[in-house]
């Protein structure tokens, strides 16, 4: 008997042993051993707030964490600037909600409209990344416009960059009004293949049946996805214009008459007869399949604030003027 209470004794022993070591005495989370696959984070330009982040509260989802223990993990992580930050400000917010707010705030890169602008419209789908890898990726950099974006004006710059002239074409006829929406479209499109454009210029041939099938499909996407999009799902800024190429002129400036645009011009994002065209020209890359407004390539024409060739009006040096706002310039650029 003797014997038989001293390995009960022994078990007992080794038990709370165990649940030291694990973490897990008086029912209390072992974070620490989940903590460590979760990098440092230093508060450097290099660093990515938002993916660090992401590793936290997916550790948290996988080990069951409360917002006490999401904050305890994020402080153990710190280092350098943000070790300071912590020691200086993150210890007065007892709250996970409160803390990581302020923490975004500080180490979330701040763009101008102008710099976001540039480094949204660059990224466009690489050769070989699937829609959704674009997209997912891409959302991300979204999130850091100076203004607030919805989902369908996220919606639109993904659209934009679109390898594909006829994915984007019908994406652009009928936009999904979520990221969500986006992904499962652009799918269903990857499903499709057929004519391919790609940014280079170089176009696939594909067989006449091919085309015909995808034109076919192309037209019926508006009734089976059941979305029409509002007159002003384009983004909308305080600022009065949208950073896309080419982009919008002040109302200060007027475009001067050129033949391409003489007349009425069809709603952006357009496609003929509900489908993609094979005869449509494009007058900046003289490649067929896409008009000008969709067209991969650099645009041809000049810089519309300074008349110039060779730059943009995003790149454009010429000094502005306070009372025009922020993209008005100091004269007029078009004579």
């Amino acid at each position: 008997m003797a014997n038989q209470q001293d390995l009960i004794d022994a078990l007992v022993a080794l038990t709370a042993q165990m649940a030291v070591k694990n973490g897990a005495m008086g029912g209390k989370p072992d974070y620490r051993r989940a903590a460590k696959d979760i990098p440092m984070f230093s508060g450097t330009p290099a660093e990515n707030v938002d993916d660090w982040i992401a590793d936290i509260e997916r550790a948290a989802l996988v080990e069951g964490w409360n917002e006490n223990v999401k904050r305890r993990v994020a402080i153990s992580k710190l280092g350098g600037v943000a070790k300071n930050w912590q020691d200086l400000t993150g210890n007065a917010l007892a709250n996970w909600v409160d803390w990581l707010a302020r923490f975004e705030a500080t180490f979330r890169p701040q763009l101008t409209l102008v710099e976001w602008g540039v480094k949204v419209e660059g990224r466009r789908q690489l050769p070989g990344e699937s829609g959704a890898q674009y997209a997912l990726e891409k959302a991300k950099l979204c999130k850091l416009c100076p203004h607030p974006l919805a989902e369908p004006e996220v919606v639109f710059y993904l659209i934009r960059g679109i390898q594909l002239v006829e994915q984007r074409s019908a994406l652009m006829s009928n936009p999904p009004a979520t990221i969500a929406g986006f992904i499962d479209t652009i799918q269903r499109l990857e499903q499709l293949g057929g004519p391919a454009t790609d940014f280079t210029g170089n176009t696939i041939t594909t067989s006449a049946t091919e085309k015909e099938l995808l034109a076919k499909i192309l037209s019926q996407l508006p009734g089976h996805y059941g979305y029409t999009a509002p007159p002003n799902w384009r983004p909308r800024y305080s600022t009065g214009f949208v950073p896309s190429p080419p982009w919008r002129a002040p109302s200060g400036v007027v475009r001067s008459s050129t033949p391409w645009n003489n007349g009425p011009r069809a709603p952006a994002g357009a496609v003929r007869n509900g489908v993609y065209s094979t005869t449509r020209g494009c007058y900046n890359c003289d490649q067929v399949g896409h008009i000008a407004r969709d067209c991969p390539m650099p645009p041809k024409q000049n810089c519309y604030r300074c008349g110039q060739p060779g730059h943009l009006s995003r790149d454009c040096n010429l000094t502005l003027h306070p009372e025009n706002g922020p993209a008005g310039p100091t004269v007029s650029c078009r004579q």
